[in-house]
Parts: structure tokens; C-alpha cells; sequence
């Protein structure tokens, strides 16, 4: 910015405070001063006597509640950037992966060791306190500064592009979490439609549209992000919001040469989002859905009305441009342990589900730790300043799984050590990680077109490189031959049938159906 300015319409007096001393500003829908910024000066708006951070902020140093920090823009980038693939997502929370973006840049060459083609943020935001899923995040231009700020989220996507994988971050333009959110005292950012989280916000108005565009545009030139992953896109106000969004990302990606991504989450399960909005993917999880109720057997919740080999068949064969996967951090952390898959099932179970999703030609993403069997948990967690919203925190979430048939006692969200229990060991379990490592090679060979049939314990996906699997815990033969070329057990092959085992699948080649 040139100069100090701040959409205020709402406000009848604004100062401008730099480093303790007050300047007066020009009235108006957008106030404004002839003062330029200095990269490290530390300001605020006192908006009719009250002293308040920038909503678009690029720094908060001391939290959602201090005042804002000008940044210096100019960053000595090291490493070429050329585009991204997108063919495996990596799904990673930052404070639990290894703690801050620094310790991101320390695993990113095993990342590249394991083919991961783009690392998925969870929110970087500024959040309140020093823990949280990041959904909960304010000032949508800044950095969270227990992760490393601006300057060390620069330096992770630097070096992510020198290991040659990009950048996606997960932004949330639903709501604003509900510590440091100043926002409405400025303008109307908000409108009362509730959301589950929060206000909606105000998308009609054209300077609030123009603060979440501004802050895309930001990402994608200053920062070099590679991609979004738009939260709860179903709980948009205006759903051109995403014509917008994708218009500015080919004109980014038209001025840059470089690709951008856009990926959806929204839960109405629509084609339509990606087929006339713009937007290249979706999180699809109708197939999580499928998939997960036939190996664990749960039908609560959001698995209610899932559970049949068919509904697998057809979310398979009628996808839309999809994202596909085996969890999330919805699906771990929306229970009331936080338990992985991983912690439930056995290893042949973790890899029928692997080899099922590396068999659709589709972008699969994994979450954090999954490749290798992690049993960290990853329940919800935060750490409000405010008794009253840790409070109605821990009630809320105990209404929900009372609400979603779940029974266990959940644990405490603002415990810090509910958080602490979620922070990555790296205890890798061999046979996992071997297995994934396996799926992985041949899911690089997966193209289309593919086909799933199935029957009521079963799923053959035929295609180049045809996977088929026993979805149930006793032996299936099913009238196939072929050469088997991976499975984690011992299928048997015959002139005329196959028999696998429990939860057995098998990736073959010349497969053939009598």
C-alpha cells in the first residue's frame, strides 16, 4: 500500500496510530492519510476511540488483539518456479505436522521421497492463542505469526518449489472465527445468516468481495501459492463469488505462466461447481462415504444412508472432476477421540482403502501421517483467550456428537494436551508405509477410462491397470483371471476364478471375466 487507508463506513471518527502516536485520517467511506508506510511499523485504527487492528492486515505479531505490523513485500526467492502438479495432495496441519513452517521445510525432502506432488495447508490465518485447527482464523491478508509469519511462510513455498512440489493453502471465506474478529465495527462484513460457525459473510457488498479478492491475489502473486482449497463453499452467500474467483485465477495464471488450482469443499455435492463455476476440483466425499461405511461398518452421522457396494460403484463411475481420498481432517477430527482409521482398522484394511482410491483416475490427497500408519490422533482443538468462548466451545462440540449418535466422552478441545497428543510422532508402522509405497508407484500409472462394476461384497475397477477388491471379512471368488502384479496378501488365481481374502484386493494385469 502506498498509503494508510481503511474502509470504515460505519465509523464517525478514525485516527491512525503508528508506534504509539495518533495522526487524523480524511473521512470518508474509505478513510485515508498522505503517511507511508514503513515496512516494521506497528499501527492501528482507533475508530471512534477504540484502538483496533488493520482488517487487512499482513502481520499480526503479538495476536489477534495487538496491532498490526507493515511488511515489507520484496523477498529474495531462491528457487525456480515452474508450475505444480496436483496428481498427490498432501493434507498437513502445520502446528501438528512439525510445528511451524520451518518445520515443514525439514521434511520436505521426504515429502518429494514419496511422490507428493503439493502440500495442502490447513488455514495459516491468525488465529487466537497459540493452538487451532486454523478455521477459526481473522485477517484474511495475514500470516499466522507462531508458524513463522509472512516471511517464513514465503521461505516454506520457496523451498517446497525447489523440491519441485507446490503450494495449496486452505482458505475460509465462510465466516470469521470469533476472537479478534473487529471487522463489523469497521463495515458490514457480516450478515445474519447463520452458518454453524459464525455470520455470513456479507459477499454482496462490493469492498468485502474486494478484501477476500485481494487477499487471493495476494497468495498467488506476492506469496507464489499454487493453489486454494475453498472451506464450506456451500456456506457461500453468493455463489458468483467462485465466477470471480476463477476469473482472477486465470488472469493471475495468464500474467505469470504459471498454473493456479482451485479446489472446492462444498457439501451439496454439486457437479456444477466445477462444471460452469470455474473451479478444477472437488473434495468428493460421497466416495470417503462409500468407502469408509463398507470396511469400518459406521453408519452414523455422515455415514447414514452410505453402506452398499452399488453406491460405490456410482460414485465412482459418475464423479465429478473430484479429489479423492481415504480421510481428512474432517473425517479424524469430527469424533469425539479424534481417532484415525488407522487406530481401528488393520493394515489390510488401511491398504484396500489405499489401493481403491490410487485405482480412480482421479487427484488423490492424503492426510498427514496416513502413509504410514500414524495412530497420533487429531481431535479438534484451540486455546481462546476468552473463558466464555472456551467454554461454549467445549459444550458445542459435545452437542454435536451427542447429535451425531456418538457416545464416547469427547476430549477436552482446549486442553493443551489435546493438542500435544496430536502433534506427529513418526512412528512408522513398515508394513503400511511399504504398502502405501507400492499403491503409490502404480497409481502414477492410472489413467482413464475406468470402469467399476461390483457385486454385493466386491469391486473391480477395470481399466489399463485393473484393481479388484474383497470388501467384507470373508473370503469372495469371483470369476476373474489375470496376473497378479501387487496385493498386500496371498490371492489365489485359477484358469477360471480368483479367490481373495478378507479385505484382500489385488492390482493385476491381462484380467480377464468368464
Amino acid at each position: 500500500m502506498k498509503h494508510f487507508s481503511v474502509w470504515a463506513p460505519k465509523a464517525s471518527n478514525i485516527e491512525l496510530v503508528i508506534d504509539g502516536v495518533a495522526h487524523p485520517m480524511r473521512r470518508g467511506n474509505v478513510w485515508t492519510s498522505d503517511i507511508t508506510p514503513v515496512p516494521g511499523m506497528r499501527y492501528g485504527f482507533r475508530v471512534d476511540g477504540e484502538l483496533l487492528p488493520d482488517p487487512r492486515s499482513q502481520s499480526q505479531p503479538d495476536g489477534v488483539h495487538g496491532l498490526s505490523e507493515v511488511c515489507d513485500p520484496e523477498f529474495a526467492w531462491q528457487h525456480p518456479w515452474r508450475g505444480q502438479q496436483r496428481s498427490r495432495i498432501y493434507e498437513l496441519h502445520v502446528g501438528t505436522f512439525r510445528g511451524d513452517f520451518q518445520g515443514v521445510i525439514e521434511k520436505l525432502p521426504y515429502l518429494q521421497s514419496i511422490g507428493v506432488g503439493a502440500i495442502e495447508l490447513m488455514p495459516v490465518q491468525p488465529f487466537a492463542g497459540d493452538r487451532n485447527w486454523g478455521y477459526d482464523g481473522v485477517f484474511w491478508h495475514a500470516v499466522h505469526a507462531g508458524y513463522g509469519g509472512p516471511r517464513g511462510l514465503k521461505q516454506l513455498i520457496d523451498a517446497a518449489h525447489g523440491h519441485g512440489i507446490a503450494v495449496y493453502l486452505d482458505v475460509v471465506y465462510n465466516h470469521f472465527g470469533p476472537e479478534g474478529n473487529y471487522m463489523n465495527r469497521f463495515g458490514p462484513y457480516t450478515v445474519p445468516n447463520p452458518t454453524g460457525w459464525g455470520d455470513a459473510i456479507n459477499m454482496a457488498d462490493p469492498h468485502v468481495r474486494g478484501y477476500i479478492l485481494d487477499a487471493i491475489r495476494q497468495w498467488f502473486i506476492e506469496y507464489r501459492v499454487d493453489g486454494l482449497r475453498l472451506d464450506a463453499t456451500h456456506a457461500y452467500t453468493d455463489l458468483s463469488l467462485l465466477d470471480d474467483i476463477a476469473e482472477l485465477a486465470a488472469a493471475v495464471a495468464a500474467e505469470t505462466g504459471i498454473p493456479r488450482t482451485l479446489i472446492a469443499e462444498d457439501l451439496r455435492d454439486d457437479p456444477e461447481i466445477t462444471t460452469s463455476r470455474g473451479i478444477d476440483l472437488q473434495w468428493n466425499d460421497t466416495i470417503h462415504h462409500c468407502l469408509h461405511t463398507l470396511v469400518t461398518g459406521e453408519k452414523h452421522a455422515y455415514y447414514k444412508g452410505y453402506g452398499t457396494v452399488q453406491q460405490l460403484v456410482d460414485a465412482i463411475n459418475h464423479r465429478y472432476h473430484s479429489v479423492v481420498y481415504t480421510t481428512t481432517h474432517d473425517q479424524v477430527g469430527n469424533r469425539p477421540r479424534g481417532d484415525r482409521p488407522s487406530q481401528n482398522l488393520t493394515v489390510a484394511q488401511q491398504l484396500l482403502k489405499a489401493a481403491i482410491i490410487a485405482a480412480i483416475p482421479s487427484p488423490t490427497m492424503l492426510f498427514m501421517g496416513e502413509e504410514y500408519g500414524a495412530t497420533t490422533p487429531f481431535p479438534f482443538f484451540c486455546s481462546h483467550s476468552d473463558p466464555a468462548l472456551q467454554a461454549g466451545t467445549i459444550a458445542g462440540r459435545a452437542e454435536q456428537f451427542q447429535d451425531m449418535g456418538l457416545t464416547q466422552p469427547p476430549l477436552d478441545p482446549t486442553d493443551p494436551a489435546t493438542f500435544e497428543a496430536a502433534r506427529l510422532d513418526w512412528q512408522i508402522n513398515p508394513e503400511v508405509f511399504a504398502g502405501y509405497q507400492r499403491i503409490f508407484e502404480l497409481s502414477d500409472q492410472v489413467q482413464e477410462p475406468v470402469k467399476a462394476i461390483g457385486g454385493q461384497r466386491w469391486i473391480a475397477l477395470l481399466g489399463a491397470h485393473p484393481l479388484v477388491a474383497n470388501l467384507s471379512d470373508r473370503p469372495v471368488t469371483l470369476p476373474f483371471t489375470g496376473e497378479l502384479v501387487y496385493s498386500f496378501g496371498s490371492p489365489e488365481f485359477t484358469e477360471t476364478h480368483m479367490v481373495l481374502g478378507p479385505w484382500e484386493f489385488a492390482f493385476c494385469k491381462y484380467l480377464t471375466c468368464d
